[in-house]
């Protein structure tokens, strides 16, 4: 898996005119250890005002936020706001709640290498 996103990132490097910013630079250790990965890509639309519920994730998420600012909070911390163009990852196992407190919709890039008998995320307890 680490091998097809290098090559994916070095091919579109290798883009006649390709222009790129990096994002996101940031380590984990979450990904899990598992006989088989499946790689997932969601895109993911908070009209203004939409409040997810309490949440986690069997492996880390990374996310893209491509228009509006996304407000985010783990449990036990400050919320904190994520803009257009910036990335940020929800790491595994940790309860955690999105929301847009804009008035403008919000849409994310979401992304996340997991075990493919999980989902994507659970319902916090």
């Amino acid at each position: 898996m680490r091998f097809i996103i290098a090559g994916l990132i070095m091919t579109l490097g290798c883009t006649s005119g390709a222009a790129q910013t990096q994002v996101l630079k940031e380590k984990t250790t979450d990904i899990p250890k598992v006989a088989e990965h499946e790689a997932r890509i969601f895109s993911v639309d908070l009209p203004a005002g939409a409040s997810g519920s309490w949440h986690t994730h069997p492996a880390p998420v990374f996310i893209y936020v491509e228009r509006g600012t996304l407000t985010t909070q783990g449990e036990g911390q400050d919320s904190k706001e994520v803009k257009a163009g910036q990335a940020l990852i929800d790491p595994a196992n940790k309860k955690h709640l999105m929301q847009n407190k804009g008035s403008e919709p919000v849409r994310l890039i979401v992304f996340q290498v997991a075990d493919p008998s999980k989902p994507l995320h659970e319902a916090a307890k």
